[in-house]
């Protein structure tokens, strides 16, 4: 399959790149490397995002060039998924590419449909952003020094700066040549991406840790963060992204959870888990999906009646590891 992207790359003209809704480090860093490897060769490269980029995602770069809607005016067009499991994932700005455009799917989520008429998907890998790497060397594609920080903010987000089950050798391998070969600083990604925080994010984060709680004997804990915390902090979604690594940080916890509310009865889970617990065939069973250690779903209803469901459904998890 590389073999063949290496010759879609090399034969298009025009291509459109896009990535999942609520875009994260990684499937922005692979689109922001992609697109302006393939610009730098000669090819036209439209940026697509349902949403307006947020902190700290807008300050990369790049990011200026990202459009919310693009209309193809009929001239033949490559449209390209990156870190989607399915076709529905960039929401909204590919429907218009339905029927119409020759898709490419590169990804490492498990889960993911196989829905493009080509598809890449190696579940193996850390990152959407490590599978670009390899796809630009593959084609002698160009890299300079900006591609190669998006690829490594996109394979330092998806590992958890590394620390992560998926922080592989060739992880590790990928982090040093963009270091070593086209001079990536990793205290400024970390800066960029991690280490600077706007005053609403500390006071968003502040009520959300007060609505710490644990289940299942201290397995299980979790936050959430309402709508009225989001408008009382003036923050945004983005600014709670994070939060579900700090109840999985408590000592003997296995999974923990963030519930975001989005609108009225209306939730989005975010579940990690830190040895053993695979979270993605937990919210497969709410409709979801991800990756064994970082997966997710959405719920409409009560949350107190979801909150039990997900619970009783991640007790039966426990309980057959422990069997």
């Amino acid at each position: 399959m590389l073999n063949e992207l290496v010759r879609i790359l090399r034969e298009g003209r025009r291509f459109v790149i896009t990535t999942h809704k609520h875009p994260d480090g990684d499937g922005l860093g692979a689109m922001f490397a992609l697109g302006r490897s393939l610009r730098i060769a000669g090819k036209e490269a439209v940026l697509l995002s349902e949403e307006p980029l947020t902190p700290p995602f807008d300050r990369m770069r790049g990011a200026e060039t990202v459009l919310q809607n693009y209309t193809p005016n009929g001239e033949p067009v490559t449209l390209i998924l990156l870190d989607c499991a399915d076709f529905d994932r960039p929401g909204k700005v590919v429907e218009s590419f339905k029927g119409d455009a020759e898709v490419v799917n590169i990804d490492h989520h498990f889960t993911n449909t196989f829905f493009g008429r080509y598809n890449w998907v190696e579940p193996e890998c850390s990152s959407t952003g490590e599978l670009i790497y390899r796809l630009l060397q593959h084609a002698g594609f160009p890299i300079d020094r900006e591609i190669a920080e998006n690829l490594f903010i996109a394979i330092q987000s998806d590992t958890g700066s590394f620390r992560y089950e998926n922080a592989t050798a060739a992880a590790f391998s990928t982090a040093a040549a963009l270091v070593g070969t086209y001079g990536v600083r990793p205290s400024r990604c970390a800066r960029l991406i991690l280490d600077e925080y706007p005053c609403a994010r500390l006071y968003l984060l502040r009520s959300a840790l007060g609505t710490l709680e644990t289940h299942l004997r201290g397995k299980i804990a979790m936050v959430t963060v309402s709508l009225d915390m989001y408008r009382e902090a003036h923050a945004s979604t983005s600014d709670s992204d994070t939060f579900v690594d700090y109840p999985r940080f408590l000592s003997g916890v296995e999974i923990g959870v963030l519930v975001r509310q989005t609108a009225e009865d209306a939730y989005k889970f975010s579940l990690r888990s830190n040895d053993f617990a695979d979270v993605a065939a937990l919210a497969k069973q709410f409709g979801g999906g991800g990756h064994k250690r970082a997966a997710g779903f959405d719920a409409q209803g009560r949350l107190a009646d979801i909150k039990l469901l997900f619970l009783g459904a991640a007790a039966e998890m426990l309980e057959a590891h422990a069997a």
